[in-house]
């Protein structure tokens, strides 16, 4: 959220895909500040209810985007999976389905130079051995086609966060960076 009010703040439109239901007004408010107007007017939160209504509203993006693509500086898809793991859609399906919703997400980001960030989540895997293993939700898909992974921990503290670079073109893996979450957004 605080990334969407950043882009918001200079002018540009953020295109915010909630499948969760999570997205707070209340949140927006406090990390905008004084800009919150400005801020909400540059916004646009999409909120499927289901996976399919996922895949047709980054159709519409892709629609939306041919005439208002200098508009736009980012889209977020946040959780890219949420919906994924509720529908009773066969497994391979709903794998195939996936892949086509990032190709097309990561696209349109080429084509009109839009960065977007797909969050997503995690289970704890065991093997036979009683080995565990933190795997992404939606097997290999995002790992694939994702550019730039940053994988997200608590920290110690309450509101304390670690972000580590797992992926990165030109920076290198295990960079870190500890923060915290507080009322005005990200410290």
């Amino acid at each position: 959220m605080t990334l969407a009010v950043n882009v918001a703040k200079t002018g540009k439109k953020v295109i915010y895909i909630d499948t969760e239901g999570g997205i707070s007004i209340d949140r927006i408010k406090q990390i905008s500040g004084p800009y919150f107007s400005n801020v909400a007017n540059n916004i646009m939160v999409l909120e499927p209810t289901d996976f399919l209504q996922q895949t047709e509203n980054i159709r519409s993006i892709d629609v939306w985007l041919r005439k208002h693509h200098e508009e736009v500086d980012l889209i977020v898809l946040d959780s890219a999976v949420a919906l994924y793991r509720v529908d009773d859609m066969k497994s391979y399906k709903l794998s195939k389905e996936l892949r086509r919703q990032i190709q097309l997400l990561s696209n349109l980001a080429r084509k009109y130079d839009i960065a977007f960030i797909i969050t997503n989540q995690i289970y704890n895997s065991f093997d036979d051995e009683g080995n565990n293993e933190v795997k992404a939700v939606g097997g290999d898909i995002l790992e694939y086609i994702s550019k730039v992974i940053i994988k997200l921990e608590r920290g110690d503290e309450t509101n304390q966060r670690i972000a580590t670079l797992k992926r990165h073109r030109s920076l290198p893996e295990g960079r870190q960076v500890i923060f915290s979450i507080t009322s005005n957004g990200i410290v």
